[in-house]
């Protein structure tokens, strides 16, 4: 695992006006992106990249919080000025990696080198204008100085377009990534690619009673023969009151379909629960849902319903006006790519934070547990357990010329446990050691 040096680039997607591929992330986690906070890898980024990384599962903290989180400042220009529309920046990273196969046996390490230039266009910043589009676009050169024949070229494209009138807003966004890495569900090497797509809609009923619907698609193909890829279908429903000044709640629905390739099963998925958020003060606020979710599989010989509770918890706190701390607990179901006819219960924590050193330097540390409980499809589905940690601190300095440095280290571990012998095991463990610089040119 490599983590960026960069607290500024380890931020989640709701620090950044415009967010960069959110399915960057492979997704190790559960991806119920209309479940429990249901308005938007994963958790942990594998050895891909040298580029962002977040512990905490994707949508927790969508909402910015005032006075805890707000995007980068950047130097004022003219509104019709290019180059506050148009912007450009690069960044380069070394990294050591004790275990780039993330495998038990036969370990080997190598050092990566990596160039990430980034092309991005804004119309406006979010909430700046009734209508905005934003769309970017980052190349990701990875050199191997020893595994030669793993040098690749990663691609990522974002694109987002949002309208806001007096009751309704409407997103729309569209994610792809091309990346090869590790990945800590298999040994050795997965290229990848992702394409996520979906429409949110949030209408005003009344002054304190908000309707929200979602429809989402993503879809994952690997090259790897022995891997399942998956086109993946999700609708949801909510309805959000406005109970106090700090407190909202309401409930929700959702349903989602994953259609499996190489013949392992279909896995359909409908959650129900109670969501909100509570606004405990200008420095603290925490986010949160419970439900419960009843996974079914399609075929002759499927298993029987499986059921679970699931829950999203996200708080985020500024201890002071320096350091910032963000804790997440989270359950819920997804579809094994790894095992045939498999899906698995990701229950983990994560927790980070980040401190401001000086005008110029900051650090952060952050550390996360999951717990994976498989279960069966159909009787040629597995049984495993499996138990992964991971703990990562950082640091960057920013340059008087704007010119970002940092180093990081970082290391994570895997052990599983499985009652089928003929289950293959994914134990392994790693250290990582890098140094980053980024640069925007304009």
């Amino acid at each position: 695992m490599f983590f960026s040096a960069f607290y500024g680039t380890l931020r989640p997607s709701w620090v950044v006006a415009d967010p960069k591929c959110r399915d960057h992330f492979m997704k190790t986690s559960t991806q119920q992106s209309f479940l429990p906070f249901a308005c938007v890898t994963a958790l942990f980024v594998p050895s891909i990249s040298a580029q962002t990384t977040d512990v905490h599962p994707r949508g927790i903290f969508d909402t910015p919080q005032p006075g805890l989180d707000a995007p980068l400042a950047r130097t004022p220009a003219d509104a019709d000025d290019w180059s506050d529309k148009f912007h450009f920046s690069l960044s380069a990273s070394v990294r050591s990696d004790g275990n780039i196969f993330l495998s038990d046996k036969g370990e080997e390490s190598d050092v990566i080198f990596s160039v990430s230039p980034t092309l991005r266009y804004v119309s406006a910043e979010a909430g700046a204008a009734e209508n905005t589009f934003a769309i970017s676009y980052t190349p990701n050169f990875q050199v191997y100085s020893e595994n030669t024949d793993r040098n690749n070229i990663g691609h990522s494209l974002s694109i987002r377009l949002d309208k806001s009138m007096p009751k309704t807003q409407i997103g729309f966004n569209l994610n792809y990534r091309k990346s090869s890495g590790s990945d800590r569900f298999v040994s050795g090497t997965i290229d990848r690619d992702s394409l996520s797509a979906g429409v949110t809609v949030s209408y005003l009923l009344s002054g304190k009673t908000r309707l929200n619907a979602g429809v989402n698609y993503d879809f994952d193909d690997f090259s790897n023969g022995s891997l399942f890829g998956n086109d993946t279908y999700a609708a949801n429903l909510g309805l959000s009151y406005q109970a106090t000044g700090k407190i909202s709640l309401g409930p929700y629905l959702s349903y989602r379909v994953s259609e499996m390739s190489a013949g392992s099963l279909d896995q359909d998925s409908v959650s129900y629960g109670m969501k909100g958020t509570y606004e405990v003060s200008g420095k603290t606020a925490i986010h949160g849902s419970v439900g419960y979710s009843v996974d079914s599989f399609d075929g002759a010989s499927s298993a029987s319903d499986h059921s679970s509770l699931v829950w999203r918890i996200g708080a985020s706190h500024a201890l002071s006006s320096k350091t910032n701390i963000r804790a997440s607990l989270y359950s819920g179901t997804k579809a094994s790519y790894s095992f045939a006819d498999s899906g698995y219960l990701a229950t983990g924590v994560a927790l980070s934070a980040s401190h401001q050193l000086s005008s110029r330097l900051s650090c952060y540390v952050s550390g996360m547990y999951e717990q994976n409980d498989y279960f069966r499809a159909s009787a040629l589905g597995t049984s495993l357990d499996n138990d992964y940690y991971s703990i990562a601190l950082g640091t960057r300095y920013q340059c008087a010329s704007g010119l970002m440095l940092g180093a990081n280290i970082s290391y994570s571990s895997n052990k599983s446990s499985s009652s089928t012998a003929a289950v293959g095991q994914n134990d392994f463990d790693n250290l990582t050691f890098g140094v980053n610089a980024s640069y925007d040119f304009w």
